[in-house]
């Protein structure tokens, strides 16, 4: 009977242990995931300040270009027109690009 005792505080005590081990790589996986989720967010928040960027350079170049249609040296210039028009075209496409992944990084 005392021998059955002592095996079973033996086992108590590698349990014990072993609970122990567990929490401390769990612990441990925490605080890799942890720091993951870190430098996740910040790469996260760097390319949300770089579309903004983008964003505002985008929006600052259709303005200008949407001012140039408006020059009367090119009123009666189809062809420029339609170049600028094309341009305004592809600037808005990306800004809309760039609006939608933007929106997407940020929920």
């Amino acid at each position: 009977n005392v021998i059955s005792v002592n095996i079973n505080k033996n086992d108590r005590n590698d349990a014990s242990k072993k609970s122990d081990i567990d929490s401390k790589e769990v612990d441990i996986k925490k605080a890799k995931l942890s720091y993951e989720e870190g430098k996740e967010a910040s790469r996260r928040e760097k390319k949300l300040k770089r579309l903004e960027e983008r964003i505002e350079e985008l929006e600052s170049e259709t303005a200008l270009k949407k001012k140039e249609l408006e020059l009367p040296e090119y009123a009666s210039d189809f062809e420029k027109l339609s170049q600028i028009q094309e341009e305004i075209d592809k600037l808005e496409e990306e800004l809309l690009s760039a609006m939608e992944e933007w929106e997407s990084l940020n929920l």
